[in-house]
C-alpha cells in the first residue's frame, strides 16, 4: 500500500493532527480485507512535500483526513474524493460525524441535500442559513394503515 501508516506519533515533526488508524482492529481489519486498499493518500508520517490533495491516488484508497496543520480543510478533502471517484476509482473516507446522525443513517434515513435556506422570521425578515441543510427522510417499509 503506497504511503501506509506505520506509526504512532513519533515526534509529530510536520505538526498535522495525525490519528493513525488501528488497522489490527475491527471494523478496519475487516474494510482492509473488503476494499485491498492501494493508497493512503495522508500517509504517516508525510513525506517531505506531500500533499495528498494534489496527489494521483489509487485505484482503491482509504482516506483518514488529517484535522490540524496543513493541507485539513475538509471541505478540500471531500471534494478530492469526489474528483478520485469521478475518475472510476474506489475511495474509502473516514471522518467523524454527530451520533444523531449515526442514528439516522442506521436506521435507513434517506438524506437531500437543499442548500442554504432563505428562513424568515414571524415579522416576514430573511435570514440565509450559515451552512448547507439537509433533509432526512424515514419512510415506513410497510403502508401504515390510516
Amino acid at each position: 500500500m503506497k504511503g501506509k501508516q506505520t506509526a504512532l506519533f513519533p515526534g509529530n515533526e510536520d505538526k498535522v493532527g495525525y490519528w493513525i488508524t488501528p488497522w489490527d482492529e475491527e471494523p478496519f481489519v475487516s474494510l482492509k480485507k473488503e476494499f485491498d486498499f492501494d493508497c493512503d493518500p495522508v500517509p504517516y508520517p508525510r513525506p517531505e512535500g506531500y500533499n495528498g490533495i494534489v496527489e494521483e491516488w489509487g485505484v482503491r484508497s482509504y482516506v483518514n483526513p488529517p484535522f490540524d496543520g496543513p493541507h485539513t480543510k475538509f471541505s478540500s478533502w471531500a471534494k478530492k474524493c469526489v474528483l478520485e471517484y469521478q475518475k472510476g476509482k474506489t475511495v474509502v473516507l473516514i471522518y467523524p460525524m454527530y451520533s444523531w446522525l449515526r442514528i439516522l443513517v442506521e436506521a435507513g434515513v434517506e438524506i437531500r441535500s437543499i442548500g442554504h435556506v432563505n428562513w424568515r422570521n414571524p415579522k416576514g425578515q430573511s435570514r440565509r442559513s450559515p451552512m448547507p441543510c439537509f433533509l432526512f427522510i424515514l419512510r415506513p417499509k410497510e403502508k401504515v394503515n390510516e
